[in-house]
């Protein structure tokens, strides 16, 4: 199945790296709302690459909040694999933490942080949970 992409985007290149801020993007059935990433490498296409490397794990995101739900991460990605991952708001509290280990078990395609809203479950449901989203307590 070839990747969809939907883009209204911002990409700036640096010499030290790549700033991607993207306000929706879809990627093999996995959709993230407002990503912004700041990566040492990717060049154009540095959105696709990190979307599609959480896309590879969809069906366990999906396991995590079945019925559909909206988590808002941020992450570090460093030496091939994810350092550090927070879940900073959620529509539903008590599932946050699944989202956040199955983001930590992804293969990193470059290093750098990123932050964004990941849409799980059942996709009417979890597009709508993003009004819904509460903070995670620490």
């Amino acid at each position: 199945m070839p990747a969809s992409v939907v883009l209204p985007w911002t990409l700036s290149l640096a010499i030290a790296g790549v700033n991607v801020n993207v306000s929706d993007l879809t990627v093999d059935g996995l959709t993230l709302k407002n990503l912004s990433c700041s990566l040492d490498s990717g060049g154009l296409f540095a959105s696709a690459l990190v979307v599609g490397a959480l896309a590879k794990e969809k069906k366990a995101l999906d396991a995590c909040v079945p019925a559909g739900a909206a988590v808002e991460l941020e992450w570090t990605w460093s030496g091939g694999k994810a350092s550090k991952a927070e879940a900073k708001r959620a529509s539903v509290v008590k599932k946050a933490s699944c989202v956040t280990s199955v983001v930590m078990a992804v293969p990193a395609p470059a290093n750098g942080t990123c932050r964004a809203t990941v849409l799980v479950g059942e996709p009417t449901a979890a597009a709508a949970a993003v009004e819904q989203m509460k903070p995670v307590p620490k």
